[in-house]
């Protein structure tokens, strides 16, 4: 029975993540149709910005948790609950990188010639790659801000330290 209870607990957190995820993306899209790609780029995108952005943002946020979960010896409990929060409720249901398979298949449908075709595919492998880019960017700052905290988190334990000095002068320069 404790089996079941865990799984099931584990599953909410998925849930309020997933849903956190789905109203954040509802929002970027309702703001891709108040504001919609102009001139050239309308023609030349298949997707909404919100689609891009929404990929790449969570790409960028799955690397950066991806970095912060890997620095940690053991996955406990309350970084699992975050990893499924987060990782799996969250960016899983704000990232749809599903949409621009499905937009570049309806255009090829759409126009089954040979230049949408590879348009289409262009566009999509695009997208994979600014995604690993995003996703390393994200592990990237993470690592460097950890470096960055460790730096000053020495620098500050260097400077509580007693020195040899404040030794001699307490004592009046005798041992």
């Amino acid at each position: 029975m404790k089996t079941r209870e865990k799984s099931l607990s584990e599953w909410v957190f998925v849930a309020i993540g997933g849903a956190a995820g789905a109203l954040a993306r509802a929002g970027l899209d309702a703001l891709a149709e108040l504001f919609p790609y102009s001139g050239v780029l309308a023609s030349f995108m298949l997707l909404p910005w919100s689609t891009l952005l929404a990929n790449l943002g969570g790409a960028f946020f799955l690397g950066a948790l991806s970095a912060f979960l890997t620095r940690k010896m053991e996955l406990t409990p309350q970084l699992l609950r975050l990893r499924l929060l987060a990782a799996t409720g969250l960016a899983g249901a704000f990232t749809t990188y599903g949409s621009l398979i499905a937009a570049s298949g309806m255009a090829m449908i759409r126009t089954p010639n040979v230049t949408t075709i590879l348009s289409a595919a262009a566009a999509s492998l695009l997208l994979l790659l600014l995604g690993v880019i995003s996703a390393a960017g994200g592990w990237g700052l993470v690592k460097k801000l950890a470096r960055v905290a460790e730096t000053q988190r020495i620098g500050t334990m260097k400077r509580k330290a007693p020195s040899k000095d404040a030794e001699v002068c307490e004592t009046g320069g005798l041992e």
